[in-house]
This record gives C-alpha cells, sequence and structure tokens, in this order.
C-alpha cells in the first residue's frame, strides 16, 4: 500500500489480526461515527470518553446558544436519517432536533455501553505500543490508538482593556441560552454584539427578530456564506443541476486564488459575480473573501439584519457602562455579547524521550493533518473538509480500519514513525508545490482547497485500494503545477473531485 507521497508501505495485511482496543475521546457527531465504523468491523473495541454529563458535542443542549440552527438543511445529515424523519427534508434543523437525533443514533447502533460520561481526559501518554489515558478523578486506562475528536470546545474570549472598571456583563455568544437572552429583553439592557461570524449574525438576528432596538453591532468585517435557497436547490434536484452547480466551480476557483496567495482583480471579480447572482450573501460586504469557512446564510434572517445599527471597527476600551470603539464612538453597553471564535486546544501528548507534542505546532508536522511521526498512536480528528464533519468521520474511520490499524498491527511502530516522517516531509513539499498558503490545523474553518484535495483524494484512492502499491503517477498533476495548463485546471479538477467525493461544499 502507499502513503499516497510516493511511499510504499511495505507491510503484510494478516488474515488474523489481534484485536485493537480504541479509546475516543468526545461524544459529538465525529466521535460517534469513528466508534460506530470501527467497532462494525467485529474485532476492535472501542471506548468514548465524554468529559461532559451527555452526549452531543457541539449540540449538548446547555452548550448552544439560543436559536441555534443547522448551516444547511436536515438532509445534509446523511448519518442522521432520523433527523428527516416526518419533517421538510430541505429546512433547518434546529440545535435540539440535532441533539435528539444523535440519541437516536447511539441507540440504534448499540453505542451506549461504550460511553463513559464525565470521563475527562487531561493527558496522554505514548508508552511502546501502548498508550496511557490519565483522566480526571478516575484511574488510567490503556489503548492500542487514542482518537481525540471535538474543534469547538471553548469560546475564545478576547482580553479588553479597561474590563475591570466595566460594570456590565462579558459574555460569549454561545452562553447566551434562551433564559439569558429574555432576561436581557426583558430589562431592555444595552446590548453591544461584537464579531462578525454566524454565531454573531444569529445573535444579532434573535435580537432583532423580536424588535429589540438597544443594540449596535460592531465587526471588522462580517462572513460571506452561500445562499441557502441553492442549498435547497442542491437536495432536491441533484448537486450537478441549476444554476447553483456553475457557481459551485466559480466558487472554488476563488476559494482557489485565496488559498494560492493569488488573490487581485479576477478574484475580486469573481467574488462580485457571485453576489449579483445571489449565490454568495453577506450583510455588510467588504469585496475580499477573507476566511471562507462554508457558511450558509439564510436570506429571511439577513432582512433583519441589516436593520441594525452597525459599526466597521474594532473595541479600543471598556469604560464602567460605555464601550469606546477605534473610531472614536462611544456606544452604552450593559452586555458585551463576543462572537469570537473557540479555542481549539487539544490533549497533550507525551512521547517516551519526554517530548510532549502540543496542538500549537505547524500543520506540516502531522501527516494528514491527524497524525505526529513521534505518536503514529494518537490522532487527532481535525476536519479534513468545511461542512460536514459526519462525511469526514466516515471516510477517516474507513482509512482507520482498512490502512492505518493493519499498519500498526503487522509493523514495528520505530517502522511506521519513519515512514510516517518521510510521508510528512513529502506531504510538505506536495503543498508548496500546489501553491497551498500557510493555515492553521487548529481552527476548523480554515481549509485550504489544495489541503482538502489532496488528502481526501488519498483517503479515498487507499480505502479502495488497501492492499495494492500505488506507483508515482497519481502525482503527475502536482508535478506539473509549473506548466500553465497544469495552473489552469488544477482548481477545476479539485472542484470536481470535491463536489463529486463529498460535502465540503453544503
Amino acid at each position: 500500500v502507499s502513503s499516497g507521497f510516493g511511499v510504499d508501505l511495505r507491510i503484510v495485511f494478516l488474515s488474523v489480526l489481534c484485536t485493537m482496543h480504541v479509546i475516543i475521546a468526545g461524544a459529538g457527531i465525529a466521535g460517534l461515527t469513528l466508534a460506530k465504523l470501527i467497532s462494525e468491523t467485529g474485532d476492535d473495541t472501542v471506548t468514548i470518553l465524554e468529559a461532559y454529563e451527555d452526549l452531543g458535542g457541539t449540540w449538548l443542549p446547555r452548550k448552544t446558544y439560543h436559536n441555534l440552527e443547522t448551516h444547511g438543511c436536515r438532509a445534509a445529515f446523511v448519518t442522521l436519517p432520523t433527523l428527516c424523519n416526518g419533517c421538510d427534508r430541505l429546512a433547518h434543523a434546529s440545535s435540539n432536533d440535532v441533539f435528539y437525533a444523535l440519541r437516536d443514533f447511539v441507540r440504534e447502533n448499540g453505542l451506549e455501553s461504550m460511553i463513559k460520561y464525565n470521563s475527562k481526559v487531561t493527558d496522554v501518554e505514548y508508552v511502546g505500543r501502548r498508550v496511557k489515558v490519565n483522566i480526571e478523578g478516575q484511574d488510567t486506562m490503556e489503548c492500542d490508538f487514542f482518537i481525540q475528536t471535538g474543534s469547538t470546545a471553548e469560546p475564545q474570549m478576547p482580553d479588553f482593556k479597561g474590563h475591570d472598571s466595566f460594570r456590565g456583563k462579558i459574555v460569549a455568544a454561545a452562553h447566551i441560552n434562551r433564559e439569558m437572552f429574555e432576561d436581557i429583553v426583558k430589562e431592555k439592557r444595552n446590548v453591544v454584539v461584537l464579531g462578525g461570524s454566524k454565531a454573531a449574525q444569529d445573535t444579532v438576528f434573535n435580537f432583532a427578530f423580536r424588535g429589540y432596538t438597544n443594540l449596535r453591532w460592531v465587526f471588522r468585517r462580517t462572513y460571506w456564506g452561500t445562499n441557502y435557497y441553492h442549498t435547497r436547490v442542491k437536495y432536491e434536484f441533484g448537486p450537478a443541476k441549476g444554476m447553483q452547480a456553475y457557481c459551485r466551480y466559480v466558487l472554488f476557483l476563488l476559494r482557489y486564488l485565496r488559498d494560492s496567495c493569488q488573490e487581485g482583480f479576477l478574484s475580486s471579480l469573481l467574488l462580485r459575480f457571485l453576489h449579483v447572482v445571489g449565490f454568495l450573501v453577506n450583510p455588510h460586504p467588504d469585496w475580499a473573501l477573507g476566511n471562507f469557512h462554508g457558511g450558509i446564510f439564510d436570506l429571511a434572517r439577513l432582512r433583519y439584519i441589516d436593520q441594525v445599527p452597525h459599526e466597521r471597527t474594532e473595541i479600543q476600551e471598556l469604560c464602567s457602562d460605555t464601550v469606546l470603539l477605534k473610531n472614536g464612538t462611544e456606544v452604552p453597553c450593559d452586555v458585551l455579547i463576543c462572537a469570537t471564535g473557540y479555542k481549539n486546544e487539544k490533549i497533550p501528548v507525551s512521547t517516551p524521550d519526554g517530548t510532549v507534542l502540543p496542538h500549537t505546532l505547524d500543520y506540516s508536522s502531522f501527516f494528514r493533518g491527524m497524525i505526529h511521526p513521534y505518536a503514529p498512536r494518537v490522532a487527532f480528528m481535525n476536519p479534513l473538509t468545511l461542512g460536514n464533519m459526519a462525511s469526514d468521520s466516515c471516510v477517516i474511520g474507513r482509512w482507520f480500519v482498512k490502512c492505518l490499524f493493519p499498519l500498526l498491527q503487522g509493523n514495528d511502530d520505530e517502522f511506521v514513525k519513519d515512514l510516517l516522517a518521510r510521508s510528512a516531509a513529502k506531504q510538505k513539499e506536495e503543498m508548496q508545490v500546489a501553491g497551498c498558503r500557510p493555515f492553521n490545523l487548529w481552527d476548523a474553518f480554515d481549509r485550504p482547497i489544495q489541503f482538502m484535495y489532496h488528502n481526501l483524494r488519498r483517503y479515498r484512492g487507499e480505502i479502495e485500494q488497501p492492499a495494492l502499491v500505488h506507483k508515482h503517477e497519481d502525482l503527475y498533476w502536482t508535478r506539473a503545477q509549473g506548466s500553465l495548463f497544469a495552473r489552469m485546471f488544477y482548481p477545476f479538477s479539485a472542484a470536481a473531485f470535491l463536489l463529486r467525493s463529498t460535502g465540503a461544499e453544503n
């Protein structure tokens, strides 16, 4: 088998392999999907360690903000069929709908006995061919392979100048539950919402929909998203039908220009075209795509958001009962709601030589963004594409079972470490040849086209032919990147593959 980077995996697939004990940290969509796929083999045992009192991850009710809905439609959640039972499959799903669909998923697939709640993993020790998993207040567990999931654990809160003198509340948008929202409206508090993300837009919409006027929205820039109407068309008639199919190719070209650091007149022209035809929407466009994170926005919501007073600037300082902005405006504020992203802190992993693998390492240090060569029995389940974690988990789960687990069982760990190190180096070289911009692997919403295309192509090829030796012919398109022909058609071949293979674009 090949690593996909021109390095042969010199392994023998055994007809009978010893059982693998796999521990998965996190009982969200990714963790549960992986557990189902791995346990289906009948050979491997799975334990899911969930830090909270219930499953759901991002969709755990007490962790979701008021009136949270899915970006796309119910039909996009292919691994949760009960989400469409008795409902319009093209409609949004509420956070509670997703949570109860996950419960159905666990029950129908017999995963209940695998989950240990209130089990927070503090750190992981890589010892020989085993992994020690330390759990807060519990005995240490051991396993053959450890997978860490989760990408939106805790909100990221800015450190504001003057916060000590501020008499109001500073709260993350993710923590604005229904009770807190109703209390703010009832008390008629002065609200400032900070940020331009989907969470910020949802928060602003909730207040605007109620006719609330004591509200100011502050942002540097607002996110672009695809029009929800075109998502409905995609799932009603198919991804190749209608104008949306052509627009998705144009969007991929636009994203490729940004991801290869070639933004300019052409990218600005493409962005304006997609906006004019109504495929891309933005409440306050600035005509730069920025970090497109695969969001989907409903025009009905944007009409309410457009009515809200806003300031395109940043917060300079907090005063006792006001917020001073960098444009000189001073805004009354009793509640400052921050929609400023999430921390994606991973569990630290220590190796026998004392090396600790922090999650701040560059993406090029990790094989396919998941496995560090020093610790081949530990995987960080980072999103592979944008917008469909369940689809990513299905692909990676199958790759674990068909390719990685046999590799670990049939070879010495030192061989595997050396192989992964050489493969990671080849991966870095390919990304450079393909013109991929630097990106933050640990930001779940930052995925360049090149990273998605190269890795997903490798995974799918190896899953389909796990026991064949892949030569170098599948690298011809990267070696030819220097030619004008290759540069012109690369983004379209990437778009064709990604749109055909996955829900990378919802």
